[in-house]
């Protein structure tokens, strides 16, 4: 006797799955992280050079 059972069906959904969600998250905290360093690198690299400069005239 036959029996008809269903096809077993991947998952089909435009909603992403929670890996795609956290891999997403991933890469935007890690951009989000980059930026930051960035900026506190130019802030360094200005007190630096506001420093340097005030030395200078300083010794004056």
């Amino acid at each position: 006797m036959f029996v008809n059972r269903p096809s077993i069906i991947e998952r089909v959904s435009d909603t992403p799955s929670r890996l795609e969600l956290l891999q997403f998250t991933r890469r935007v905290v890690e951009q989000q992280a980059r930026a930051s360093l960035r900026q506190l690198d130019r802030w360094i690299a200005d007190s630096l050079g506001l420093r340097a400069v005030a030395a200078a005239e300083i010794s004056r």
